[in-house]
């Protein structure tokens, strides 16, 4: 101010206490605040040691400034540009897109000019992302695995970016979105046994209408009008079957077929009601094990891999007695085993 000055008589005390006209007057990071309450003089002079002050309140206070709410909401971060001249080099302002020059902060708000700049971008790019969908589709055959085609959704379909400007057809397209799962089993029918479990067939003799096939679509069962499928049930269970021999091949590995001339069937499915055979006596034969041949093969276990198969190994188990060889008595036909446990188990590696 015009009185700054100091005069004689001594030094004063403290700061100079008039106040700021501008935020000239105070730091680099201080405002000038003149609305305050407090009457603060406009200049003072030290004399005699003393502060002499004008009779005025035409000061003001150095205050820190007010932070405004908010980030800017101009264009901040990529500030708006209205020539190539502002924007870095390699890149050119695209008007395109209207980016907001960035605001000022004053007294604690945010003051915006009304211009609208482009956005600073590579040559012939668009601003942003391409406003069409990422992924598209007509029909469930275009999604993924595990998703459906959701028509009712219109979306836009992909767009193209041409000297910096987005060309969007003018097309409906759908969304793939999770496709919806239909509660419950299918419930279509068997057809020749296809669908039933390894003990059940296919009856295809029932009274109820069951269709022959069904899909899944938007959660809902969708079948054929027929009435082409079966019930899966219990297969039926035959004794020993009655069907004769005619060769030794239609016997065990350690039978043969004796011929006997008794009449029996060649061959016989189990039904539900028992055995079906054909009406022949084309299995004249009886399939028996030969005087002095052992049934089934030898017992004992192995003592090395060369006992045992391709990709399996010899192992003993102290917990398990095998006898280390077996030899076939010819006269009783029985298995005689050593009375030791040498023998192992082939186990695949």
């Amino acid at each position: 101010g015009g009185m700054g000055g100091e005069g004689g008589g001594g030094e004063c005390a403290g700061p100079n206490p008039q106040g700021c006209f501008d935020a000239g007057d105070c730091e680099s990071h201080q405002v000038c605040d003149l609305q305050g309450d407090e009457c603060i003089a406009t200049a003072c002079e030290c004399t005699d040691g003393a502060w002499i002050c004008t009779a005025d309140c035409g000061g003001g206070r150095c205050v820190e400034p007010l932070a405004c709410d908010g980030p800017n909401p101009g264009g901040e971060d990529v500030p708006g540009c209205v020539a190539d001249a502002d924007c870095a080099e390699g890149n050119v302002c695209n008007g395109a897109d209207c980016a907001p020059v960035p605001c000022d902060c004053v007294d604690g708000e945010w003051l915006c000019s009304n211009a609208c700049g482009g956005q600073c971008l590579p040559p012939g790019a668009c601003p942003g992302p391409n406003p069409g969908s990422d992924a598209p589709c007509f029909g469930d055959g275009e999604c993924g695995a595990g998703q459906q085609c959701d028509l009712d959704a219109c979306g836009q379909a992909p767009c193209l970016c041409l000297d910096g400007q987005w060309l969007c057809p003018d097309v409906c397209v759908g969304e793939c979105v999770a496709a919806v799962e239909c509660a419950g089993p299918n419930p279509a029918g068997c057809v020749n046994n296809t669908g039933c479990g390894a003990d059940e067939v296919c009856d295809l003799g029932g009274a109820a209408c069951i269709p022959s096939s069904c899909d899944c679509a938007d959660g809902d069962w969708v079948c054929d009008a027929d009435c082409g499928g079966g019930r899966c049930v219990p297969a039926p269970q035959c004794e020993a079957s009655p069907v004769g021999c005619a060769f030794d091949i239609d016997c065990a590995p350690d039978e043969i077929c004796v011929q006997d001339g008794a009449c029996r069937p060649s061959s016989c499915e189990c039904g539900a009601e028992g055995w079906i055979c054909v009406e022949d006596c084309g299995g004249g034969g009886i399939c028996e094990r030969p005087n002095g041949a052992c049934a089934g093969g030898n017992p004992a276990g192995c003592r090395n891999p060369t006992d045992c198969g391709a990709g399996e190994a010899c192992v003993v188990d102290d917990e398990v007695c095998l006898s280390s060889g077996c030899d076939c008595d010819a006269e009783s036909g029985q298995w005689i085993c050593l009375a030791d446990c040498g023998g192992g188990t082939c186990t695949p590696e």
